[in-house]
């Protein structure tokens, strides 16, 4: 998430992520202030930061919820 506080989808650069494995991987672009749920078990990163013209808050969220 961006941190211009007069502006919350300004995140101040571009990021790419990816999900899945093989065949079914996807790339994300990333250049507002974004919210991505990864289920369990999804392969997920590598995570590029492209061009960053100001500081980025990443905050990851571990819920350890239902079978173990």
């Amino acid at each position: 998430m961006g941190t211009n506080p007069k502006d919350s989808d300004d995140m101040g650069a571009e990021l790419e992520f990816w999900l899945g494995e093989g065949e079914e991987t996807e790339q994300i672009r990333i250049s507002t202030s974004t919210l991505v749920f990864i289920p369990r078990g999804l392969l997920h990163m590598p995570l590029f930061c492209g061009k960053v013209r100001k500081l980025v808050l990443q905050i990851v969220i571990g819920l350890n919820i239902g079978k173990q």
